[in-house]
């Protein structure tokens, strides 16, 4: 199957291929962040390599910061952050922090540790952001509508959100936060 995580982010950058061909999401980039200064030995077992020393030193001045997840994705407009972690390696201080930081600010971050994991992921934000979307459609319908009385704007609410089972799925994402193993989708697919 894979052997590496640049093995599992190429499997997984053709999933994400694929799904943008179907129009199942709207864009998807990398973000290569892995080379930087003062992380990566310049040392070859032929000596300095300069050349790399010196790429690494103008990504630093046009902006390139250590810690963001490696793959970007927009999904319906709505932005998610991953971070691919193979077998037992785990985030650096740095990538734990921007992961942190994009929660906090309401911008999706997650961590996955397998090929199997990302496509739940994926697979449960396509669902929860069509949800949102949907719900968010029939809000806007109630509000325009003419409402007759407290009561029955609170009817109709509690009808949107129960008879359309509009929960999302991101209370149950958030196990992908914590590099926990723990949703209900994932738990179906490793059979746990």
């Amino acid at each position: 199957m894979y052997k590496s995580e640049f093995e599992l982010q190429k499997m997984c950058v053709q999933y994400l291929e694929n799904l943008q061909a179907l129009k199942r999401i709207d864009f998807f980039t990398a973000i290569i962040n892995e080379t930087h200064i003062g992380e990566t030995k310049y040392k070859t077992h032929k000596g300095f390599d300069i050349g790399k020393f010196n790429k690494l030193k103008k990504q630093k001045e046009q902006g390139l910061n250590r810690g963001m997840p490696d793959l970007f994705v927009l999904i319906k407009g709505r932005p998610f952050f991953i971070e691919l972690k193979y077998k037992n390696n785990t985030c650096s201080e740095h990538q734990k922090e921007v992961i942190k930081s994009l929660n906090k600010s309401q911008i999706q971050a997650f961590i996955v540790y397998s090929y199997d994991e990302f496509c739940v992921l994926i697979d449960d934000l396509i669902k929860s952001v069509a949800k949102e979307i949907d719900l968010i459609s029939d809000l806007e319908s109630l509000l325009e509508a003419k409402i007759t009385s407290l009561k029955a704007l609170k009817n109709d609410l509690k009808n949107i959100i129960m008879n359309k089972n509009y929960i999302s799925n991101y209370e149950d994402l958030g196990y992908f936060k914590k590099a926990e193993k723990g949703s209900n989708s994932l738990k179906k697919l490793l059979n746990l």
